[in-house]
Order: C-alpha cells, then sequence, then structure tokens
C-alpha cells in the first residue's frame, strides 16, 4: 500500500498468477482476470484495505484486460481468452459488486490485427477509454465508453501495448508501455484527442 511517499505491505493477494488488472481504491479495491499455473482463469477479487477474498468470477476466463470504475461499479475489456495470449477478445463485462454481466463489445474487432489483449484503460463504468493494446504487434486504436456503447476516438500518438492508465475520459493518462521494448513515454487524453507529457524516470509496461 502506498501512502504517497512510501510503500507498506498489505494482505496477501487471493492467487498467484499474471495478467491481473484492478480498479478501485485502496481500501475498496477490485481484481479481474488472471492467468494462474494451470491456464487463464475467470477468478475476481476484492480488497477491503487489509485482505483479499473471493468474489464473483467472470462471466469467462480472461487475462490482461483493461479496467475501469469502482469495487461497486467495475468494468473489464477485452484481454486475452486463453488458451495463449495471442487468442484475444473485445468482451466487456461490468461489475455492480457482487457479479458481472455482460456489455457490448468493443468497436474494435477480436483477433489480429486489431486485437485488444495487454489492454489499457480508466474511468468509470458510465464513462470510460480504452487504449492501445494488441499481441503480437501492439496498436494505438481509443475508444469511450458511455456505459453502454463503445466509440471509436482519435489514435494515440503510437502503438503501445501494456501501458499504464489513470484519469477520467476527459483527462486521461497513459504512461509506459510495450512497443517493443518497454518505453517511458507518456500521452494525455481530453477524451477526443492526444498530447505528448512528460518523460517517465524508468520504462514501465503492465503495472
Amino acid at each position: 500500500e502506498y501512502n504517497g511517499s512510501g510503500w507498506a505491505n498489505g494482505g496477501a493477494f487471493g492467487s498467484a498468477g499474471y495478467g491481473v488488472r484492478g480498479m478501485g481504491t485502496q481500501t475498496a479495491a477490485l481484481s479481474a482476470g488472471l492467468f494462474p499455473p494451470g491456464g487463464f482463469n475467470s477468478a475476481t477479487f476484492k480488497y477491503d484495505g487489509s485482505t483479499w477474498t473471493s468474489a464473483g468470477a467472470l462471466p469467462a476466463n480472461r487475462a490482461t484486460m483493461g479496467t475501469a470504475g469502482t469495487q461497486t461499479a467495475g468494468l473489464a475489456f477485452g484481454g486475452s481468452g486463453g488458451p495463449a495470449f495471442v487468442n484475444t477478445v473485445n468482451s466487456t463485462y461490468e461489475y455492480d459488486g457482487s457479479s458481472w454481466t455482460a456489455g457490448n463489445d468493443m468497436a474494435r474487432a477480436s483477433g489480429s490485427p486489431y486485437t485488444s489483449a495487454y489492454s489499457s484503460g480508466s474511468g468509470t463504468q458510465t464513462s470510460g477509454w480504452a487504449a492501445g493494446g494488441g499481441y503480437p504487434s501492439p496498436n494505438a486504436l481509443t475508444e469511450n465508453y458511455d456505459g453502454t456503447n463503445w466509440t471509436a476516438s482519435a489514435a494515440m500518438p503510437a502503438s503501445r501495448r501494456g501501458g499504464n492508465c489513470s484519469g477520467p475520459q476527459t483527462a486521461g493518462l497513459f504512461f509506459g508501455g510495450f512497443q517493443p521494448p518497454q518505453v517511458n513515454t507518456t500521452y494525455e487524453y481530453d477524451g477526443e484527442g492526444w498530447t505528448t507529457g512528460g518523460t517517465m524516470n524508468t520504462s514501465r509496461s503492465n503495472a
């Protein structure tokens, strides 16, 4: 757990694995999807500030999804459906605090070349945004979500996958990611277009 200047140990996560994506706050967080030993998983976990507990599973096995929202109004989209990361999907799921329901698919096509593995995004369940993704080749695709439908928006200045995101749909931040290799660039999103921001001190992806 981070307090603005330093880190402290919190409760152990509910399962070992890779490709987990999260949303929410330090005392009310939510995770979606997982690639543990044995393959892709639909696991969902909640965090209350000290302990992770199992929550309602995703409708399908997923990893490396994009996420947005809160523990009681979550959004998870794209990612990989397994059995390999190249098998990508454009599905959308909404979380109400106890269970997931399917929403409308992303605007991008599922499968190659406009894939959504290692998707990134932020915002809320009714005003989310998604940017980049793709495996094996990254893309610069951007989309906005209004709580029902995804619509295409202006592409990022460069193709990225596994980027790190924060902020609302009208003031989003996309930083780092994989080009490949890992990069330290930052892009700022206003809901319609992108500008280049400051450079990170260290390159990061899938953070």
